[in-house]
């Protein structure tokens, strides 16, 4: 037997950063044991992801996942030698490593 519940409540929030490109938003509710709501998404590529979801105690978590619009690649990731002034730079700066080679101590030489 499922107690009784009384929980009720309603959020919702969005980010729509235009410097780092996030995009994303949720809303839920609850009315004692049922709980359902939304959520959106800016994936990298491009695409949106909207995740509408419900949840009750006779039927489990249930969600429903769209993508919508085209996804969206660089035709090069990072690494490529071109500068940062070029048209095709992704932005990213290539670094190169030397290996790290411990120094052995002479006991165990």
């Amino acid at each position: 037997m499922i107690g009784k519940d009384n929980a009720h409540y309603k959020f919702e929030y969005g980010v729509n950063d235009p410097n780092t490109q996030d995009v994303k938003s949720q809303q839920e509710q609850r009315d004692g044991h049922q709980v359902m709501g939304t959520y959106m998404l800016r994936e990298p590529d491009g695409t949106t992801r909207v995740v509408r979801y419900k949840s009750g105690p006779n039927t489990g978590f249930e969600a429903v996942v769209e993508k919508t619009g085209q996804a969206q690649h660089p035709a090069s990731y990072g690494g490529s030698g071109r500068s940062q002034g070029s048209p095709h730079s992704t932005g990213y700066q290539e670094i190169r490593r030397e290996p790290v080679v411990p120094e052995v101590p002479a006991m165990w030489e």
